[in-house]
């Protein structure tokens, strides 16, 4: 690697810088002694302004010094968090190991791995040429106009075949126990009625399932993700389950659900409390469980080979914990 590409020249960025997805970084990664980012407000753009390279470039005494590229990522998620500002799905930290990737000749993977500095440049100039598409996102390479042509600079089409870790039935018809080990460590209970409390994750639940869907949306404010369930919200969802699906609860049932501290049985949640990904989606394909199961509530049926039926935003999903 060259001396150009171990550091980053502190100079004025032009223009919005894209973090790869953060399933693989420390979970409050901030550089230069900062608060963690998912706790502040929406950040404000630098990018383009005069002024704008103070933001990752704190000390400027006469001129924009260097940044060591092993320090740009930790940098960029002050920002680029999902919250304060957008991230890229793509995860970072991962090496260039086997026959499926191939690093492009000069684009910088300091200490051989994946980082936000690999595919974007913000020190070029975005502005393509006339009658073209402006390089927004400050790719690397000129074939950013198409993603799947990009994303070829590293991934070989021919050696790479996707994985789906939702297909879990098999031709015949039978739970496929090896697909269940992409994400916990030991094969699921095909005959489980309930939850039984410990679910033998590989890892926290959002990072894995943030490391295949990083392009999930939020379109509430603060989010759903990681917010911990009110008391008065978990009675309401465990009078819902008393009243049977479809039908709204009394105001009565409630208010006794309420005073009872009841917690409903249904509602995945993290130990914490909090609300994680299997809260609204069932990552579970239709059949794994059997019917009368809680954990068959809200599998996703198979639309062809490789795609399911998801739970969408809906007035259906929002009702079991917010009444309308």
């Amino acid at each position: 690697m060259s001396s150009r590409h171990r550091t980053i020249r502190r100079r004025c960025v032009p223009a919005a810088f894209f973090l790869a997805g953060l399933v693989l970084l420390p979970g409050r990664l901030c550089a230069e002694g900062s608060v963690a980012a998912s706790s502040r407000a929406k950040a404000v753009n630098p990018h383009g302004s005069p002024t704008g390279c103070r933001e990752c470039h704190k000390t400027m005494p006469v001129r924009p010094g260097d940044i060591p590229l092993d320090q740009v990522d930790g940098i960029c998620i002050q920002c680029h968090d999902g919250k304060r500002a957008k991230k890229e799905p793509h995860p970072i930290g991962g090496t260039f190991d086997g026959e499926s990737v191939v690093l492009p000749k000069g684009w910088p993977a300091p200490g051989g791995k994946v980082s936000c500095v690999t595919c974007h440049d913000v020190h070029m100039d975005r502005a393509v040429g006339r009658g073209q598409v402006s390089n927004a996102h400050y790719l690397r390479g000129k074939a950013f106009g198409d993603l799947g042509v990009f994303c070829a600079n590293c991934h070989r089409r021919e050696a790479f075949s996707r994985y789906n870790p939702h297909r879990m039935i098999g031709v015949d018809g039978r739970p496929n126990q090896q697909a269940c080990l992409f994400c916990h460590s030991r094969p699921m209970e095909a005959g489980a009625l309930g939850r039984t409390g410990s679910a033998a994750l590989k890892g926290d639940q959002m990072s894995l399932c943030g490391s295949c869907h990083g392009m999930h949306k939020d379109y509430f404010d603060p989010g759903h993700l990681g917010a911990k369930v009110p008391p008065g919200m978990l009675g309401y969802v465990a009078a819902t389950e008393k009243s049977g699906p479809g039908k709204r609860p009394s105001r009565e049932l409630v208010a006794s659900m309420r005073r009872a501290g009841a917690s409903p049985k249904s509602l995945a949640l993290s130990e914490s409390g909090g609300i994680v990904c299997a809260t609204c989606h069932n990552p579970h394909e239709q059949g794994v469980f059997r019917p009368e199961s809680e954990l068959a509530r809200g599998a996703m049926p198979r639309v062809n080979r490789d795609h399911h039926f998801v739970n969408a935003i809906s007035r259906r999903l929002c009702i079991r914990c917010h009444p309308f």
